[in-house]
């Protein structure tokens, strides 16, 4: 154990040759040459002082207030190289505008259904499918909050075609209705509360799949 407090895992002969005298901490702070960051600017933090922390590497932990008025501790590493730059609330505030560009209807993100992208992230290496205990694989697909189970299928191919089938009529089948809702808004002069959204999933559609 280091005498800032960190832990290092090394050789003991590294350690009677002298090579091996601190965590890191040592290093940095020559390195360094403990560098006074007080006042300084790294985008919305400023900052107030230096702790008697050090992080996993050895770079000096600093205690900044943000122009949110949060009071946070980074390291220095992270603040002078630009990692970090607010205590967060910069983050949350681009999640805000964001979500001023999207458009969502009964729950569902109209921009992310048209820009929809192949995932892998899962057992089967599709999105919507996992293959089940006996080897077989099963197909799903959820819209508005609501899961919709299409089937169980002797192979994996099967599933994903299965898959793509419902992609086609209940995610692009939405996407249609919606823009055809929208135009009747702006053909009738309708408002959306006069003339609600409505999207209705014909369940005899997954007898065929």
């Amino acid at each position: 154990q280091c005498d800032c407090g960190n832990e290092k895992i090394t050789s003991t002969s590294l350690l009677n040759a002298g090579k091996v005298r601190s965590c890191g901490c040592l290093r940095q702070e020559v390195g360094y040459k403990r560098r006074n960051l007080e006042g300084k600017r790294y985008g919305r933090l400023t900052v107030i002082s230096m702790t008697d922390k050090r992080d996993y590497k050895g770079s000096i932990i600093w205690k900044v207030r943000c122009d949110c008025g949060n009071i946070i501790e980074a390291s220095e590493d992270n603040l002078v190289h630009g990692h970090h730059q607010s205590c967060g609330c910069k983050r949350i505030e681009q999640g805000k505008n964001l979500g001023q560009f999207l458009t969502f209807v009964n729950g569902t993100c109209i921009e992310w259904l048209e820009n929809r992208k192949h995932r892998s992230d899962n057992t089967s290496g599709y999105q919507g499918g996992y293959q089940k205990k006996n080897g077989k694989y099963a197909a799903g697909i959820s819209l508005c909050g609501k899961r919709y189970y299409i089937g169980t299928y002797a192979d994996f191919e099967g599933a994903v075609n299965a898959r793509k089938k419902a992609e086609k009529y209940l995610h692009e089948g939405f996407i249609k209705a919606y823009h055809e809702w929208e135009l009747e808004l702006v053909s009738k002069s309708l408002s959306a509360e006069e003339y609600p959204f409505e999207f209705e999933v014909d369940k005899r559609f997954w007898n065929e799949l």
